[in-house]
């Protein structure tokens, strides 16, 4: 089957020998449409036939045909019709099949070999905030990634881990292998391209341009990129994660079998977040028990080694002391009209207060938000719906809650005097507490706990998204075509027929060369100016005489079976060059010899006849 094509753009045909040209013609008066076939000229002796209903046209050409055949081809729908009239020539057997080419015995191209595949690597952007970071760095002072690109192109490409092809190692970005992380945009362009590995590509945009993208195997693709694994300790807040690479799939036909997920774009996980340092606690201090053994040592002065056990309560007002003076207050002295306090030795506790706990000393900084997931952009929304994986990026872990710094204890403390009234030398009355500074109210101290930080969360403004599916921005026919696919193709089709293999490299060139054809028309893909440059038409030019070529019973150089090449006319001219120089010193020769022989004959009769007397 050469394909289908509609009535008034079926292109010149050609048919092998012994071969049957199969066509399908289409017509723009719809469904219901009805053929006829007619001739302009001579009809050919071998069979053909147009079916009336389907419009499938085939044709065996019978030894006797050897001129080119002008079938008209007519449809009529309510009394409309259109026809064309298509040229179809009929051809020798190809030359292979003539002549046994001396490469003929020899296995057919590969069309996953590497003298197929194109490797361009350049440089692209520079990347500011890092690409595919793993390291931590203060905000502000990330050093800028230099970041590449690469379009790889080829007839077909495979994306296996695997020695025989090499490809898949310059692409992989796996942690495992150690890959690379610094590939920004891949772009991927073949006739067919086979996934059979896990290939990750970090961060990276991917564009694949292909008749055909198969996953088989383990086969996936990964855009999701590095993250920064460590708790933050140089900044505040963490780093957010980096979104994925997105995905777009140029390409006529979709293989993804089973139940697995082909494609990934997840978002890259936030940074955990830097955290706090809590406050210190106020110091406490040593409440007093309320006893006094000896009391004073002035006391002992007067009796000796007596004591007397005193006790007082343990709180002053709802306080606690925490440091007491122990004494008393003298009788009535009536020279003075006061009393006067008489002040022990043994004063309790620290003559200081419980401290206050103190605020954080460092905050608890917001954990990096999780990047975005990559969109996915083909024509297959549907299809690829439960293949691929489009999820956000988990945020980074939140930093521990900082609780408050307690204060110091006794929380209510007081400083107090701890008054007895002697009644004699050996016996004294606990008389209760009295405020050292009670006029001043500075007698009595509450500490404080320190402030309490709860720890943020992520900066909800930078919340990521999910990846999308969505179309493509070319449409039309032929929107998964590429330069760089048809000058793949071109070289082994050109491999091809020297190997005496055309047959694969023929069906993929058809295949081409009417996918250009219909890009090229006003509602295709490369309809406008800047899409159909001289790139195109040079290219199509070029797939359209390789498969005359092919059809032809010419060999790979253009010559008829049994050609023997002349010589040249260089070749020519030094040959009779050369031959003129030998001729003219033989001929001189034999002229010499010549002349020398006739010398020798002319006096021999004079000497040999007889003598007069």
């Amino acid at each position: 089957m050469v394909g289908s094509y509609a009535l008034g753009a079926i292109p010149p045909l050609s048919v092998l020998k012994g071969e049957t040209l199969n066509l399908a013609v289409e017509s723009k008066l719809g469904p219901g449409a009805t053929y006829s076939l007619s001739f302009e000229g001579v009809a050919p002796r071998g069979a053909i036939s147009l079916n009336a209903t389907t419009g499938v046209l085939t044709f065996t050409p019978a030894p006797q045909d050897r001129t080119p055949i002008k079938a008209v081809l007519q449809a009529k729908k309510d009394g409309k019709s259109e026809q064309q009239i298509v040229v179809i020539l009929p051809l020798l057997p190809s030359d292979f099949k003539l002549i046994e080419h001396h490469s003929s015995g020899g296995a057919a191209p590969d069309p996953a070999g590497w003298q197929y595949i194109t490797f361009v690597e350049e440089a692209a952007e520079i990347e500011k905030e890092g690409f595919n970071n793993e390291v931590e760095y203060e905000k502000g002072k990330e050093p800028g990634t230099q970041t590449r690109q690469v379009i790889v192109s080829g007839v077909r490409v495979f994306l296996e881990r695997t020695d025989k092809y090499p490809l898949f190692a310059r692409l992989d970005g796996s942690k495992t292998y150690n890959g690379r992380t610094d590939l920004k945009r891949v772009t991927v362009c073949a006739d067919e391209v086979v996934v059979r590995s896990r290939l990750e590509l970090p961060g990276t945009d991917l564009s694949i341009y292909a008749r055909k993208l198969i996953f088989e195997k383990d086969g996936q693709i990964v855009t999701t990129p590095r993250s920064v694994t460590l708790q933050a300790i140089k900044r505040v807040d963490g780093h957010k994660g980096q979104d994925a690479g997105s995905v777009h799939l140029y390409v006529q036909q979709v293989e993804a079998p089973g139940e697995t997920v082909r494609i990934l774009t997840g978002g890259g996980k936030g940074q955990a977040a830097k955290a706090g340092k809590a406050g210190t606690n106020g110091e406490s201090l040593q409440a007093w028990n309320g006893h006094s053994e000896t009391w004073n040592g002035w006391n002992r002065m007067w009796i000796g080694n007596g004591t007397c056990g005193l006790n007082w309560s343990t709180e002053v007002e709802g306080h606690k002391p925490v440091y007491v003076q122990i004494g008393l207050w003298s009788e009535y002295n009536a020279k003075t009209g006061l009393r006067g306090w008489l002040k022990g030795d043994n004063d309790q506790g620290a003559k200081r207060w419980p401290g206050d706990g103190t605020d954080p000393k460092e905050l608890p900084g917001a954990p990096g938000q999780g990047g975005s997931g990559g969109s996915i952009y083909s024509p297959f929304a549907l299809q690829l719906e439960k293949k691929t994986e489009r999820k956000t990026g988990d945020a980074g872990k939140k930093a521990d809650d900082i609780p408050a710094a307690r204060a110091g204890q006794p929380q209510q403390a007081c400083w107090a005097r701890a008054v007895f009234k002697q009644i004699d030398m050996l016996r004294n009355q606990v008389v209760g507490y009295e405020a050292i500074d009670a006029n001043k109210g500075l007698d009595k101290h509450t500490s404080k706990d320190g402030k309490a930080a709860i720890a943020p969360g992520p900066d909800p403004r930078k919340a990521p998204i999910v990846g999308e599916l969505k179309s493509l921005d070319q449409a039309g026919a032929g929107y998964w075509l590429h330069p760089t696919i048809g000058r793949a193709l071109i070289l082994y089709a050109h491999d091809s027929i020297f190997a005496g293999h055309p047959e694969d490299a023929r069906e993929r060139l058809a295949l081409y060369n009417h996918a250009l054809t219909e890009a090229r028309k006003p509602a295709g893909a490369l309809s406008n100016a800047a899409a159909s440059s001289i790139e195109w038409p040079a290219l199509q030019a070029d797939m359209s005489a390789l498969i005359q070529r092919m059809d032809s019973p010419y060999d790979y150089f253009g010559n008829p079976p049994g050609w023997v090449p002349m010589l040249s006319f260089e070749a020519n001219l030094q040959l009779y060059e050369t031959q003129i120089g030998e001729a003219i010193k033989t001929m001189f020769v034999a002229y010499w010899i010549e002349k020398n022989q006739q010398k020798i004959r002319r006096p021999g009769p004079r000497l040999r006849g007889p003598c007069p007397l």
